[in-house]
């Protein structure tokens, strides 16, 4: 469903290669190969590479520092139909299974606070401070708030007085939604559209902004780890909002940006 981030310049090469997976790419405006990290879509519970690539540029030194997958029709298609076939398994699980992935990829974000607080500094230009203290809690918060949410709020029902009449609520999942979320507090507002999606049955296509895409990134090696019956349920595709949002696969969508 989602990713994308990248590792302090104080970390050791052993260190950053535990957190970030590094490729080799070619520069014609380097005399020498430059090591970048290279961001691949998550796909069907896969990480796809992306045959054409965009520049995402270090805000403290302006200089190249990720290659970004430049998604076009044919990998939102593929994206959109992994989501749509994951449907029907993720929508029957109960409120309570559905929760506990919820939870779990929340413990999983607190337990690299620090690693993700460093990649979304760097990565968006942010203090540190404010990534350890607000972005990275909040995300991990996202998912535990509609994780406890969706065991409450699922239907509700009321009596309207004098009338003999029930007035009810029932919440059910759509399909696949479309979430695109901007630059300033990426994996903040993208796991704030994410949560809610996933706790109500949906399975999503994400799009964080291609500026600030490592978080995401991140996030989507946490569903490897989350476990095999979770992965294919949420489906990053970066740099692809026109092509997402006239989808006829797609039953609903969240923007939020200009």
């Amino acid at each position: 469903s989602l990713a994308t981030f990248i590792c302090d310049s104080k970390l050791t090469a052993a260190q950053a290669l535990q957190i970030l997976k590094y490729k080799r790419y070619h520069s014609p405006s380097f005399s020498k190969d430059m090591e970048y990290l290279v961001l691949e879509n998550y796909i069907g519970g896969k990480f796809v590479p992306c045959s054409k690539l965009m520049d995402s540029f270090d805000p403290s030194t302006g200089e190249v520092y990720c290659k970004v997958p430049d998604s076009g029709p044919e990998e939102v298609n593929s994206a959109v139909q992994a989501a749509k076939e994951a449907f029907p398994d993720w929508s029957a699980k109960s409120p309570a299974e559905r929760s506990k992935v919820l939870n779990k990829l929340a413990e999983l974000i607190e337990a690299r606070l620090e690693e993700f607080a460093k990649a979304e500094s760097k990565d968006q230009g942010k203090t540190i401070n404010f990534a350890r203290n607000v972005d990275i809690p909040r995300s991990a918060y996202n998912f535990r708030f509609f994780a406890s949410s969706v065991l409450h709020h699922t239907n509700d029902c009321s009596q309207m007085d004098h009338m003999g009449c029930l007035n009810y609520t029932i919440r059910c999942p759509v399909g696949v939604a479309g979430l695109i979320s901007p630059w300033n507090l990426p994996l903040y507002l993208l796991t704030w559209k994410i949560a809610p999606a996933v706790a109500s049955g949906n399975t999503v296509v994400a799009k964080p902004s291609e500026m600030t895409s490592v978080t995401a990134w991140m996030m989507c090696q946490l569903l490897e780890e989350a476990g095999e019956g979770q992965k294919r349920y949420f489906q990053v595709s970066l740099h692809t909002v026109g092509f997402i949002s006239i989808h006829t696969l797609a039953k609903c969508f969240d923007f939020l940006g200009k």
